[in-house]
């Protein structure tokens, strides 16, 4: 699933603003909570506070709900989705969202772990169809060296085992991959894969195993021991045998969340095409500035149309942390806060695109 951060801003005092409202602006009509973001998180936070007499509003940058849980339907086989975000689940891990889904009449059907018929399963790297078969021979894109041309997965097991002290022969435990150290010396638990990468493998065999691969974990920050239950994982006779998803897209779990808030109360509202760029005040008064946003064909951008003001008692973040960085907020500057914040790696959807460097007041959000 997603990584989310939510961040609590503290409740209840008065909402006046002196001198920084527009004249139409009045305490009745300060929101209890503004919930940021329209993905799982804010769904669901709207959804537990549905029934308590609160006036609330969630706010999306896009026109768009579920954020990474994002199911789009295939125009040319009618009743296909296709899960581009999240996509499967563990009932044996996701207790609490099989839960969910189901309280919301969701159904639960099977998810098998398989990557298709090997001989229909093309990949398109560089400019160039394979079949997984090919994947790692001649016709392979890549300038490798003559070690380096095996498939993805053999590619990456290669540099599990010649470049540390773990056998060949099984995967690791749990416990073991704590007892991992690269030829180096290094302890494999404190190295990143881009890191271990970057020792151990060429430039192409790099961009070979993010293209191929696909999956976050292949490459990136994350920690290079994931890599080995990321292994574990494409490898069938290690997979679980039980995954599962939502009927017709995980994406129905967050809507189902959303109508259930909207029906709750007709306090509350969904404020689509809002762009956070910066919150003032302090707990139990806060104002929230807004851009609007306008959507086409899936890409959503900001429009020349004037910023919109928002009063709040509570607010909460539910969005990705590379865009609570970018919201200009006074204690958001601190370095405890960005010391605290850079230990969170977010995950997007395969159609995301990274934040774009922006001015401290303007928030790009990424789903």
């Amino acid at each position: 699933m997603t990584f989310l951060l939510f961040i609590f801003l503290l409740p209840h005092v008065t909402c006046t603003w002196p001198g920084l409202w527009p004249e139409h602006n009045h305490e009745d009509d300060c929101l209890d909570v503004a919930i940021i973001g329209a993905g799982i998180g804010g769904t669901y936070t709207g959804y537990r506070l549905r029934n308590r007499g609160l006036k609330l509003a969630i706010f999306e940058y896009s026109d768009r709900i579920g954020g990474r849980m994002f199911t789009a339907q295939i125009p040319t086989v009618p009743g296909t989705t296709v899960d581009f975000g999240a996509m499967r689940l563990n009932p044996k891990e996701h207790t609490f969202l099989v839960r969910t889904a189901r309280q919301l009449g969701l159904n639960i059907v099977d998810f098998p772990l398989n990557y298709g018929n090997r001989n229909e399963t093309i990949y398109y790297l560089r400019g160039r169809h394979l079949l997984p078969d090919e994947l790692g021979g001649p016709k392979t894109p890549y300038n490798l060296r003559p070690s380096e041309r095996l498939s993805p997965g053999d590619l990456l097991w290669k540099l599990y085992t010649e470049n540390t002290n773990m056998s060949g022969l099984a995967y690791p435990s749990e416990s073991e991959i704590y007892t991992i150290y690269t030829r180096d010396g290094y302890p494999l638990y404190t190295m990143s894969m881009d890191n271990f990468l970057s020792r151990y493998a060429s430039r192409e065999a790099y961009s070979y195993l993010r293209d191929a691969l696909v999956w976050n974990h292949a490459t990136g920050r994350f920690g290079a021991q994931i890599g080995l239950d990321f292994l574990t994982f494409i490898t069938d006779s290690n997979a679980p045998d039980d995954l599962k998803t939502v009927q017709n897209g995980l994406d129905q779990v967050p809507k189902r969340l959303l109508s259930a808030f909207v029906r709750a109360s007709p306090r509350h509202s969904v404020r689509l095409n809002h762009q956070l760029t910066s919150m003032r005040g302090r707990p139990g008064n806060y104002r929230l500035r807004f851009h609007p946003t306008r959507t086409v064909a899936g890409y959503t951008k900001p429009t020349l149309l004037p910023d919109r003001y928002v009063c709040a008692r509570k607010v909460v973040l539910a969005i990705q942390k590379d865009c609570v960085e970018k919201v200009n907020f006074a204690p958001y500057q601190s370095s405890e806060f960005r010391r605290r914040i850079g230990a969170v790696i977010p995950i997007q959807a395969q159609k995301s695109l990274p934040c774009l460097p922006l001015p401290l007041d303007r928030l790009q959000q990424c789903e």
